[in-house]
C-alpha cells in the first residue's frame, strides 16, 4: 500500500523558440507499507528518490512517527556509529536513536557541519545500546580515541570498509 500526500506543486511555462515547455514539479511525502515485517519511510523532498526502510516486528499505522514506523512492542535502541569519507579517510563519530534516518540525513547533505563539509557519508561501523546514557558515554569515549584506535575498531568488523547503510535498508 502506498500513501502519497502532495505538499506543493509548482508549474513553469518556458517559451523555447516557437514551442512552450511546461515543467511541473510536485513535492510530496510518500509512505509505503510493503510486506508484513517491514515498513518504509520514503522521502521525496527536493527531488530525492532515496528510500529509508526500517524493519519492524509488526507494522501498525497508529505507530507512525517522524523516524518511520515502529512497533509498540519494540524496545528503544540507541546507536553509536562511525562514518567515513572513504577507506582510511576522514572519520566522524555520532550517536542516534534512528540510525537509518540519521545516516540518510548525512548522505543527502541535510546535516550542516563537519560531515557535509568533508563529504563523510559512508557508514563503516556501528553498535547498538539499549540505554541512552551508555550510548552517549561510548560515543564520547570513542571521540577521545586517537585515529589509529578508531581505524582498528572499523577494521575488526568491516575490513574492506563497505558502506553498511545498504544492509540496514534491505
Amino acid at each position: 500500500m502506498r500513501i502519497v500526500i502532495p505538499v506543493a506543486t509548482v508549474q513553469a511555462v518556458i517559451p523555447v523558440a516557437t514551442v512552450q515547455v511546461v515543467i511541473s514539479v510536485t513535492t510530496e511525502i510518500q509512505f509505503a507499507v510493503p510486506a508484513a515485517g517491514h515498513a518504509a519511510w520514503v522521502p521525496a523532498c527536493a527531488g530525492t528518490t532515496q528510500q529509508a526502510v526500517i524493519p519492524v516486528a509488526e507494522p501498525a499505522p497508529e505507530c507512525f512517527n517522524r523516524g518511520g514506523i515502529h512497533s509498540a512492542a519494540m524496545t528503544k535502541a540507541y546507536y553509536v556509529y562511525i562514518l567515513a569519507s572513504e577507506r582510511y579517510g576522514t572519520l566522524y563519530v555520532g550517536v542516534t536513536s534512528d540510525i537509518v534516518k540519521r545516516v540518510w540525513e548525512h548522505r543527502e547533505g541535510f546535516v550542516d557541519g563537519f560531515t557535509k563539509k568533508y563529504g563523510v557519508k559512508r557508514l563503516v561501523w556501528f553498535e547498538t545500546h539499549e540505554d541512552v546514557t551508555a550510548a552517549i558515554t561510548r560515543e564520547k569515549q570513542i571521540k577521545k580515541w586517537n585515529r589509529s584506535w578508531k581505524i582498528e575498531l572499523i577494521q575488526a568488523s568491516n575490513p574492506h570498509w563497505h558502506d553498511l547503510y545498504d544492509g540496514l535498508t534491505e
